[in-house]
């Protein structure tokens, strides 16, 4: 093991030993098919050539968690396998195969060895100088004494290891898991929907007293096989959070300053479609916070600060909700000089008053940098507009807060998962829609005349706060209908309110979301789900709503706040 060791790799030994188990099976089957079909035919230095893609993976990831040994064994075979298709001699062939079926012997003693004891064996490294004088003679491959293969190797090396928890299943199975959960929970719907309709017509049939105890007991374990279900898709945030130690480290020596990072909450787990996502907007606020936060060694200690500066990551359940925040305690942010570096772009107009939190938002914006030099950490204008976009697209948001001098914030909320969601079912025009619960604060009933007009845009007014409101009707493109009561759905996205005026509510349902085609080209529409009854209802992507241009007109939303 590597000294330079920033995250404990105990919970990644699993999958590098389940991940690398993959490689070597499959560069094993390549070779005893070599091995069976051998001949002089050119098709199998192909085949060899197909090795080294798998070779390259596994030297990868055993460098990444510190096993150095293994990393240059798998290193001096990539040099004799190479130094081969560059003279690929016919009296090589024989005993380069036996020699590197040998070499994935010793490569699966290795990784038992790793996955039982955290450790490389002891003998490794004899093992890599015979391998090592081969690479620098590639001549003794003529050698008339043909390589054993297995050597002194024990068979046991070539059992699957009890010692492993981890079995690798493919996503898509997960994926129809879910499917048949989500026709479950239809059902489920539409049986309660029986249920109460027969019990309010025959309250004393003991027969249907007893179909309302079995429809609660089934629903109970709708949920708990739910719950189970769902925590089979969840991984611990750990796995995108063990890998910033070494980018904080890497990023700060190369900008010449001293930082620590703290990490809090690392065993919060978020759905696997959603953490295969969030490593680069995570990437993205980091380097952020390490060029533009922190301040070097020397401005620190002018401002009477600490040399080393501080990153804080840190994530939390809240609900349905991940809460994740990115602090450092640097020079925080200069809204002047964003707000000045906006307008030179073209992003906003100079005359244009903003507050606070809405010129925190400008740094969002395509191509904002405050960095007037291109280098390999900032200035090259793609950024934090990244970060706000897979935030978006993942039905998330992500705010800022920054005290000048002293710190910045990101908090970043995302749902638990992406495959289920509780939403709130809507009726419009005798048609149905689902809008996701996340960003709902609360709904009540209003009269039409309850709304005002401010600049051509409707308002409500709401416990002396206005409301900017939309007729889901205009957003789905249907006559608004002809009644005097509506229900207002407020929702709120960093820290701004908007009203969503529909016919009538129906009531909370938890649905599984599928995915629409692409050729439907609504970017309001986020997926479908289909009820019990088979009808197929529309789900709302709320946060297009807040977004800039589409639904507001020329009146910002934010404006009329």
């Amino acid at each position: 093991m590597t000294d330079d060791n920033f995250f404990d790799i105990s919970e990644l030994i699993d999958d590098y030993y389940s991940d690398s188990l993959s490689l070597i099976e499959g560069m094993e089957s390549i070779l005893l098919k070599i091995d069976k079909e051998f001949s002089e035919n050119s098709d199998i230095i192909l085949e060899i050539k197909n090795i080294l893609g798998p070779l390259h993976t596994l030297k990868g990831n055993s460098g990444m968690l510190g096993f150095m040994l293994t990393q240059n064994y798998v290193h001096a075979i990539e040099g004799i396998i190479k130094k081969f298709l560059d003279d690929p001699k016919e009296e090589y062939r024989k005993n380069l195969i036996n020699l590197i079926l040998n070499s994935i012997v010793v490569l699966r003693k290795s990784l038992n060895s790793i996955v039982n004891t955290k450790k490389e064996p002891e003998d490794l490294e004899s093992r890599l100088k015979e391998i090592e004088e081969i690479n620098n003679n590639l001549d003794k491959l003529k050698e008339k004494k043909e390589s054993k293969v297995l050597e002194d190797e024990d068979e046991k090396d070539f059992l699957f290891q009890k010692d492993s928890q981890l079995i690798k299943v493919d996503f898509s199975k997960l994926d129809k898991q879910i499917n048949l959960l989500g026709e479950l929970l239809i059902n489920m719907t539409l049986l309660d929907q029986i249920e109460n309709a027969l019990t309010e017509k025959y309250p004393n049939d003991k027969d249907i007293k007893e179909l309302s105890n079995i429809a609660q007991i089934m629903n109970k374990k709708v949920t708990e096989l739910q719950e189970a279900v769902m925590a089979i898709r969840l991984l611990p945030l750990r796995k995108v959070f063990s890998l910033l130690p070494r980018i904080v480290r890497d990023i700060s020596k190369e900008l010449g300053k001293e930082i620590d990072i703290v990490i809090k909450g690392e065993e919060t787990e978020l759905d696997k479609t959603v953490i295969d996502q969030l490593g680069e907007p995570l990437l993205h606020i980091i380097r952020n916070s390490i060029d533009h936060g922190i301040e070097t060694p020397e401005e620190r200690e002018k401002k009477g600060k600490s040399r080393r500066g501080k990153i804080t990551v840190s994530a939390r359940q809240e609900s349905n909700l991940i809460i994740i925040e990115i602090e450092d305690d640097g020079r925080g942010i200069d809204r002047k000089k964003v707000f000045e570096k906006a307008a030179k772009k073209g992003i906003v107009s100079k005359g244009t008053r903003l507050s606070k939190n809405e010129i925190y938002d400008l740094i969002f914006s395509p191509g904002f940098s405050t960095k007037d030099e291109i280098s390999t950490t900032s200035g090259r204008g793609i950024g934090l507009d990244v970060v706000k976009s897979v935030i978006n697209s993942l039905n998330g948001s992500i705010s800022v807060e920054s005290i000048e001098g002293y710190n910045t914030k990101f908090t970043i909320k995302l749902p638990l998962t992406l495959a289920i969601v509780k939403t709130l079912m809507v009726n419009v025009k005798n048609e149905i829609y689902a809008i996701p619960t996340g960003l709902i604060i609360e709904s009540l009933k209003i009269r039409k005349e309850e709304l005002k007009n401010i600049r051509g845009r409707d308002v409500y007014i709401l416990r002396e706060k206005i409301i900017p409101v939309f007729f889901l009707h205009d957003l789905v493109e249907l006559e608004i209908t002809d009644q005097s009561d509506f229900y207002l759905v407020i929702v709120e996205k960093n820290g701004i309110k908007l009203g969503i005026i529909v016919d009538s509510l129906i009531g909370q349902q938890e649905i599984v979301i599928k995915k629409m085609d692409e050729m439907v080209n609504n970017e309001l529409i986020v997926g479908a789900t289909i009820l019990g009854n088979g009808e197929v209802v529309l789900i709302l992507d709320v946060s297009y709503i807040f977004q800039e241009g589409n639904v507001t007109g020329d009146l910002d939303v934010q404006g009329i706040l």
